[in-house]
């Protein structure tokens, strides 16, 4: 089921991608619902369905938003089960007989399908690490409240679920209140990737529009009634108040929300302070991360101050990694990587003991703070695990890790740092499966004080790397960029780096010079980084060191990267070392960290190539008028 509103070009890839579908056209529809459209998406939609008979397509007056046109459309719909997708993502070719296999299986009601997200970091990373049959109900399913799964239709109309309608917020929280509650058997298939999730930077990503409290955070209450309504009183309900208040952190920031003026910073204060007042009772403290605990305490006292000096003490905080060893064994790498929590100064962040608990120092929280609201939960003394990221589609995997936490004596009182010793077998990385072709960047998924973040793994002198040995694997770990991050690459062992000794800007066109030269059959894409939106140019036998790229459409501040697709490669960066060049259109051809060619939209760019012109005439006028002098 697809909703559609002015989706343009962005249609056709999602169509393209059900097209892909090893499912065969005869076991499923594809319901698409085009909500008054005022550009060529319905007429992108009748053509499409014109000779594709399980597309079936509806044209409704304008909601404003996704809720009627899905409704309009689960109404429309014969499957036994129903998948809600939005009009700019796609589907990877298994998605549909998979998912559909696990829901069988299991007697699902709901599958969670693998997500992977363009432009972002995997959300909900805990759902992604295994597969699981049934899952419990009140645990870390209830992480995601996107709509992006597969429903069992009959499951739906049993219980007359239905999305709001017209311009709301939370839509999606709002529907999932009613699923997860009722669910009998939810089922998470994470060996499998299904959906491609495209985090869009021009402004269309509805998630990503300006907050405003008085009307966000009341949807956000909205969801928790139903919650209240449908589930009634016990562990589940305890567990989705807990998880929605911890999610509702991540809209506001610390650092940004201090930014703000403080009027400004009072209305998020008492709108979320409602929220706290009317759904999560005191009882329920003691289950949150100590910094969440201690800024829902805060809200509820009413006390800004205790709240604001909490987002200040988190701002402070940050984690610093360290790889202490890399070691090859055949086909499979080892390495162990440390994480510290430390302060932005990068002095380690003093913790107290409290008998047999890690306390946040007094001195550390608002005047006042008792020991038992300073007290850490176990997780929240820092935990580490390795992963695997492919840069350019945004595929993570978990790999095989083990963590320990040390706590070590500090001046006035302790410190934490963890330890993770990380193994990825080439042949099996991918749920056991081979890696496929590409960059995979190493990655460290980390944990402090219920703070999560996600960092690059790095090495201090890459010429402590081993020798690399898996030349028979078609891999090899190198060190990229100023900051040696590590990566494991497909470019095989003794093969030059294609780079680029030259580039112009041709009309909308880069124009490279390419050494050492492409072979026929390769290609080189233009990848707009906000949501890998591609453009293809074939590399052809005539001039294989010359290429001229089409490049995507670009706003201000937008990125596209260069590289080339081979056979025998993979996807590869293409290389420059060139000065950073600012053409006569509004763009920056530039050297990346990693020595990577790119381009970017600057808003400052057209004005500074006028200004060059302009000085260069006001010069060429100059020396024409002292000639005439002279």
């Amino acid at each position: 089921m697809v909703a559609t509103y002015n989706t343009g070009a962005a249609i056709d890839t999602l169509i393209a991608s059900l097209d892909r579908q090893t499912m065969p056209a005869t076991n499923f529809e594809v319901v698409l619902v085009d909500d008054g459209s005022t550009d060529d998406t319905l007429d992108r939609l009748r053509s499409a369905a014109a000779d594709r008979p399980h597309l079936h397509v509806e044209s409704i007056a304008n909601s404003g938003w996704p809720g009627r046109p899905r409704n309009v459309g689960l109404s429309r719909a014969q499957g036994d089960y129903v998948f809600f997708a939005d009009h700019d993502d796609e589907f990877y070719p298994r998605a549909l007989e998979r998912m559909h296999a696990t829901a069988v299986a299991n007697d699902a009601d709901v599958v969670y399908g693998k997500l992977v997200r363009t432009g972002r970091p995997t959300p909900y990373w805990p759902i992604a690490t295994r597969d699981v049959a049934v899952a419990d109900l009140a645990g870390d399913v209830l992480l995601s409240r996107t709509v992006h799964k597969l429903y069992r239709r009959a499951f739906l109309e049993a219980h007359d679920i239905r999305f709001l309608e017209g311009r709301v917020r939370l839509e999606d929280h709002h529907f999932m209140a009613q699923v997860l509650p009722r669910a009998r058997v939810i089922s998470v298939l994470a060996s499998e990737p299904c959906y491609r999730w495209i985090h869009r930077s021009d402004g269309t990503n509805t998630s990503d529009t300006k907050v405003d409290p008085e009307v966000y955070w009341p949807w956000y209450a909205k969801q928790l009634e139903v919650w209240r309504d449908v589930a009634g009183p016990g562990p589940q309900l305890d567990a989705a108040r807990l998880v929605t208040i911890s999610q509702a952190f991540s809209r506001f920031v610390p650092g940004p929300f201090m930014a703000l003026e403080r009027v400004e910073r009072t209305r998020v204060f008492d709108a979320v302070r409602a929220i706290v007042l009317e759904h999560v009772p005191p009882e329920l403290d003691e289950r949150l991360a100590v910094l969440k605990r201690l800024r829902v305490m805060a809200l509820r006292d009413g006390d800004q101050d205790a709240f604001e000096a909490v987002q200040s003490l988190r701002s402070t905080i940050t984690f610093t990694p360290a790889v202490s060893a890399v070691a090859w064994d055949g086909g499979t790498l080892s390495l162990t990587v440390q994480m510290s929590l430390t302060t932005t100064g990068g002095r380690p962040f003093e913790l107290d003991r409290d008998g047999e608990h890690l306390v946040l120092k007094e001195s550390s929280c608002p005047q006042g703070t008792s020991p038992a609201a300073r007290r850490l939960l176990p997780s929240d003394a820092g935990t580490l695990a390795i992963t695997v990221c492919e840069r350019a589609s945004g595929m993570e995997w978990p790999v095989h890790s083990v963590s320990q936490l040390h706590v070590e004596p500090c001046r006035g009182g302790v410190a934490v740092r963890v330890t993770c010793t990380a193994t990825i077998d080439l042949e099996r990385a991918a749920f056991g499966r081979p890696l496929g072709p590409g960059s995979w960047d190493l990655m460290a998924r980390v944990q402090f004080l219920g703070e999560q973040l996600r960092r690059r793994v790095r090495v201090d002198d890459p010429e402590t790397l081993p020798t690399d040995p898996t030349a028979a694997h078609g891999f090899r770990l190198v060190a990229v960029g100023q900051r040696h991050n590590l990566t494991l690459t497909t470019l095989p062992p003794g093969a030059e780096r294609i780079r680029a000794t030259a580039v112009r800007w041709r009309g909308e066109q880069l124009e490279l010079r390419l050494e050492p030269a492409p072979v026929a059959g390769d290609q080189v894409l233009a990848i707009r980084r906000s949501d890998s939106v591609t453009v293809r140019t074939d590399v052809t036998t005539t001039s294989p060191r010359a290429v001229r790229v089409a490049i995507p459409s670009l706003q201000p501040g937008e990125i596209v990267d260069v590289s080339v697709q081979s056979a025998a490669a993979g996807l590869c960066r293409i290389g420059y070392a060139g000065a950073d060049d600012w053409s006569r259109r509004p763009v920056r051809i530039y050297a990346t960290a990693n020595d990577s060619l790119s381009v970017k939209y600057e808003r400052g760019a057209a004005a500074k190539a006028g200004q060059s012109r302009l000085r260069r005439r006001v010069s060429s006028t100059a020396h024409a008028l002292l000639r005439r002098r002279g």
